[in-house]
């Protein structure tokens, strides 16, 4: 997606290191970033509008200030460039999860529980997004509305700009716990998801000439998927004769597989030993490269996701997008009523490479802005003041696929 603002693009180069924290303003302009940047000289800078403003208001005001533009250069004869031309629209076409004004409760009366509170997030294609907050925050209840398996009380969840309204194959999910069949393989649990959604049992049993082809290719796929996490010499071991984290390869395999919209991570590490969430890290970094890779090649990045972690390292080092749920807001809690958990924090993050050296000093400043933020429960937070995403991306700061073409 190219930069809006002439006056903050940052050079032509397709990958820019950058070793420190946040500026004195919070930014992470030098952060590694990927496509190069544009230069138009009749583009003017836009307005930056407020400081805090939501994703869907800054979205329009962009949309008719570039109207405006296109009007008056019309009127004077310039030429628009294609790229100012379709920018709103490519914007709107990236927007793979769109979550708007969603709550969520739980009870009635004086046994109400109200979880979460008008939460808004659109999520670009490709994007690896960790979703943090102190426990009891409303995570997992936002992914189960994702999910559709527990739809909000108000509000709207789209995919694709379809409606979620029940669970579907476009979300995959990694939970913590393996779930694997254990009188199956590991391609065979792999490639398991693969014949529920292509075949059914009347197919299977009744045209065995159709079937065993079909299988035959799931197997192959499977396969491929379980190279693809370093399970190469595993292929015919069952659940038992792995290791946990071997186990909780297959998993992500099983999802991977499926090629969902959007693959969720519901703590899917936590329980593994440091030596083997590191190994899987680096996998899930590869997947990244492989949608940098697909957004310079000119096609969709195939993998977008979302971390649910309490590891704030771990959050900081595999996304490039950082979202904080909370529920010590500004009138979160009105007339004695706790309204719920909010969007208190939405900023980008450092992207690293999976073969550069694991360098957490990169984002010390923001794990610690962080701590001050989400996790500091003395605080009353505006809940716009850290929620900057869309307006930094607007000024030319970001990181990873938010900063593509």
């Amino acid at each position: 997606m190219p930069s809006l603002s002439t006056a903050t693009t940052i050079g032509n180069s397709d990958v820019v290191p950058h070793s420190s924290g946040p500026d004195e303003n919070g930014k992470y302009a030098g952060h590694i970033l990927y496509g190069p940047s544009h230069h138009h000289a009749y583009m003017p800078l836009l307005s930056t509008g407020p400081m805090f403003e939501s994703e869907a208001a800054a979205l329009e005001r962009m949309r008719v200030e570039i109207q405006k533009f296109k009007e008056q250069a019309s009127a004077n004869n310039i030429a628009v460039n294609t790229v100012l031309d379709n920018v709103c629209d490519s914007q709107d076409n990236d927007i793979i999860l769109d979550i708007k004004g969603v709550c969520q409760h739980f009870g009635t009366g004086v046994n109400r529980n109200n979880v979460l509170h008008d939460v808004n997030l659109q999520i670009m294609r490709g994007q690896f997004v960790a979703l943090v907050g102190a426990s009891g925050c409303g995570k997992s209840t936002l992914l189960r509305a994702i999910l559709g398996t527990d739809p909000p009380k108000e509000g709207t969840i789209t995919i694709n700009n379809k409606p979620v309204l029940g669970p579907n194959r476009n979300v995959g999910i990694v939970y913590q716990k393996y779930g694997l069949y254990q009188f199956l393989t590991a391609e065979e649990n792999v490639a398991f998801g693969l014949m529920l959604d292509q075949t059914n049992m009347p197919f299977r049993l009744l045209k065995p000439w159709k079937w065993w082809p079909k299988r035959k290719q799931h197997l192959k796929q499977a396969r491929e998927m379980l190279t693809k996490v370093k399970l190469e010499n595993s292929f015919e071991k069952y659940p038992s004769e792995l290791s946990g984290g071997m186990q909780q390869r297959v998993a992500l395999a099983q999802s991977l597989i499926m090629k969902p919209e959007i693959l969720v991570l519901d703590e899917s590490l936590g329980a593994l030993d440091v030596t083997t969430r590191a190994e899987i890290q680096a996998i899930l970094l590869h997947l990244y490269q492989e949608n940098v890779a697909a957004v310079k090649a000119g096609t969709p990045a195939p993998w977008t996701v979302i971390i649910v972690t309490h590891d704030q390292d771990e959050a900081l080092y595999l996304s490039d997008r950082l979202v904080g749920l909370g529920r010590n807001w500004q009138e979160g809690d009105k007339d004695g009523k706790i309204l719920g958990a909010t969007k208190v924090y939405d900023k980008c993050t450092p992207v690293f490479h999976p073969d550069a050296p694991r360098n957490f000093d990169v984002f010390f400043a923001q794990k610690q802005e962080l701590r001050a933020t989400v996790f500091n429960h003395s605080v009353v937070l505006d809940r716009n003041e850290h929620v900057s995403f869309w307006s930094d991306l607007e000024h030319g700061v970001g990181t990873g696929i938010a900063m593509m073409d």
